[in-house]
């Protein structure tokens, strides 16, 4: 939560308010702002109770204390004190956004993306409104379509490198998720032009590993790894580059370093795991871990592709076909329907 950009506006609401007590007010408010800012969440909250208690009909105090508590991983607590607040004042920009983010993080996509466009009714070109449209569209699945205007919104209003960063980081993963892989990779590019992230930095490596161009991925991974020396990710991905290149000792130890920084076994580590078994012609270690693949997501066409073909390796046709069936129902494929005729020939035979 951008705790930073609500304490600002809060102060600013402050301010701009009359009351008999507004220096004792402001004094406590400011000091309230310093130590969140500072990480002092309990003296913070101490101090926004106290003003709440007092004074309990000025605009702030709940929202930053509702920050403050969720940064302590109290979200019920949260959630009352901005609908207190709301309350109070249905039209405060700033717990209503605060209000919508919460959401998104506790992954309410349906209440956030409602929170969002309650915000854009009063305030249509808020650049931190229309994202949080964005991204939690994104989150649902929504196509690069659906989620470019409000992006553009962003791009145009935006005063932050930072917030114009992550438009342009979100525009790139909906294009690549699209199958846009040029306008895609220069989103990202972009993204990462303007703001030194570790996340943007590697999906531009992920960006050119679809596109073929493994030495620039190689770049943009070794610039993540400065940026983050501890995401799993980043030697998830080395790994699966090095299976690219046939490399399988080096996957290997990139993938003994990835569950080492990430011990709990994912689809993702699983299904570096089962490639590699796979171009080892360990076939049926291979199918079996693939099976667990499609268990955890079942989602992803390119995992059943993968176990229709270490099944088939297995002499297992039935196994393969129902598996190339699946793949064919979540992403249509010319050739893998070719295969799949062949297949039920096979099998009917």
């Amino acid at each position: 939560m951008n705790s930073r950009l609500l304490c600002r506006l809060y102060a600013v609401v402050l301010l701009a308010s009359s009351c008999t007590s507004q220096q004792t007010i402001q004094r406590k408010y400011l000091a309230a702002l310093d130590h969140q800012r500072s990480g002092r969440t309990l003296a913070a909250t101490e101090l926004w109770m106290e003003l709440i208690q007092h004074y309990p009909r000025i605009a702030g105090p709940r929202t930053n204390m509702a920050i403050a508590e969720f940064e302590r991983g109290r979200t019920e607590q949260a959630n009352r004190l901005l609908r207190q607040e709301l309350r109070l004042n249905d039209s405060v920009f700033a717990a209503r956004y605060a209000l919508g983010v919460v959401q998104y993080r506790t992954k309410k996509w349906g209440p956030t993306e409602h929170t969002a466009r309650r915000l854009l009714i009063d305030h249509p070109s808020s650049p931190e409104a229309n994202f949080l449209l964005a991204y939690t569209k994104y989150k649902q699945g929504a196509t690069y379509a659906d989620v470019q205007v409000p992006l553009q919104v962003v791009l145009k209003h935006a005063l932050s490198p930072d917030l114009q960063s992550r438009a342009y980081h979100l525009m790139g993963i909906a294009q690549l998720r699209d199958g846009q892989l040029l306008s895609g990779l220069q989103s990202i590019q972009r993204a990462t032009e303007l703001r030194r992230d570790a996340i943007a930095t590697y999906n531009l490596a992920v960006a050119h590993v679809a596109a073929g161009d493994l030495l620039k991925a190689d770049k943009a991974l070794d610039a993540a790894e400065d940026l983050d020396s501890n995401a799993y990710q980043i030697p998830l991905l080395r790994a699966h580059i090095a299976v690219h290149r046939r490399q399988l000792d080096s996957a290997r130890r990139y993938l003994t370093e990835a569950l080492r920084r990430q011990p709990k076994r994912t689809a993702a580590t699983l299904a570096i795991s089962a490639t590699i078994m796979l171009h080892s012609s360990a076939y049926e270690d291979a199918r079996d871990t693939w099976r667990q693949v499609t268990r955890m997501n079942p989602n992803q066409a390119a995992y059943w592709t993968n176990l229709g073909l270490a099944s088939l390796h297995c002499d297992d046709i039935t196994g393969s076909l129902s598996a190339f069936k699946k793949a064919h129902a979540l992403a249509p494929d010319g050739r893998l329907e070719h295969t799949i005729r062949q297949l039920q020939a096979m099998s009917d035979d």
